[in-house]
């Protein structure tokens, strides 16, 4: 260490704090510390925020068994996946079990502009993540005019507006990206 009348230099402080920070960006890339739940507390965390729509339905599980540990991603769009997606899902969005009632109801809006293949590849992952789950979920994707520079945040603001109208019982909202 380098002393300058008994205090610490300038330079060595000055990479003291570039190493600091470097070393907790890599650790915690949002600056907050990381919330883990291991596996066999998920029944303990999880909590039910049900559908408020009425059924004869039984509850689904809070958490599914046989959910899998690790999914592969993949690079190129299945058309015949998408297919078969789009085919299940009801107009707006809306996918919920059938063979029981969902306990979490949940809200998914995307901002959206000129990537086709990435949105593509994002529905083709995210809905059988979602489903595998029993969720009754939408998956909002607000879509920005071409006359008019991409807004982000505007299209969160209207997306959640607009799924509010839609789905008021909803009480998670993910906003994402692809």
């Amino acid at each position: 260490m380098k002393c300058v009348e008994g205090r610490f230099s300038m330079e060595w402080l000055m990479t003291f704090m570039v190493l600091l920070l470097t070393i907790s960006a890599l650790r915690c890339p949002t600056w907050r510390p990381s919330v883990y739940v291991p596996v066999s507390d998920m029944e303990e965390e999880v909590w039910a925020c049900p559908v408020s729509e009425p059924s004869t339905l039984p509850l689904c599980p809070l958490v599914p068994t046989g959910l899998p540990r690790y999914v592969g991603v993949k690079r190129r769009v299945n058309q015949t996946l998408l297919e078969h997606i789009a085919s299940e899902v009801e107009p707006g969005g809306r996918w919920r079990p059938k063979h029981c009632r969902a306990q979490q109801s949940l809200v998914v809006l995307v901002p959206y502009r000129d990537r086709a293949m990435h949105l593509a590849l994002f529905l083709q992952h995210m809905h059988p993540f979602l489903q595998s789950q029993l969720l009754d979920y939408s998956i909002y994707i607000v879509e920005q005019s071409a006359e008019h520079d991409f807004n982000r945040a505007k299209l969160f603001n209207i997306g959640f507006v607009e799924a509010l109208k839609d789905r008021g019982d909803a009480c998670c909202f993910v906003f994402h990206d692809v």
